[in-house]
């Protein structure tokens, strides 16, 4: 009877936590997945379809190789200081990162406003001619 009761008493007390942690999980794989579209974005604006699955796939080698290196460098830098000094880093890093992004984003905006205006201009001198 003991066992019956430890067992509802844990699971009663242990749902809670799961539901916590589950929603933690998705939190942070919603969070890590939201920059893909704009990634994918900026590739495929950057690269030609001809280039394109060499260039996704220099990239996914390079993001591993990077992470691997990072969650190697955040470890040993955790063990010398502390997790909050690393998680702060973390933050630091991604939103450089984003700002980086975001400059790219407006960059390739103005550079195809740009471009709209030349070809509207050359459309101009070729009627004239």
């Amino acid at each position: 009877m003991a066992l019956v009761v430890t067992a509802v008493a844990v699971a009663a007390l242990g749902t809670p936590m799961l539901l916590l942690v589950a929603a933690g999980y998705v939190g942070v794989y919603l969070a890590l997945g939201a920059p893909e579209p704009l990634l994918d974005t900026l590739t495929h604006r950057a690269a030609t379809a001809r280039e394109r699955a060499t260039v996704m796939s220099v990239q996914s080698l390079g993001l591993r190789i990077c992470g691997s290196a990072g969650a190697l460098a955040a470890g040993m830098l955790a063990a010398n200081t502390s997790a909050a000094y690393v998680w702060a880093l973390v933050v630091a890093v991604l939103a450089v990162g984003a700002l980086v992004a975001a400059g790219l984003s407006s960059g390739d905006r103005a550079a195809g406003e740009a471009s709209a205006t030349t070809e509207a201009h050359h459309g101009l001198v070729l009627e004239h001619v």
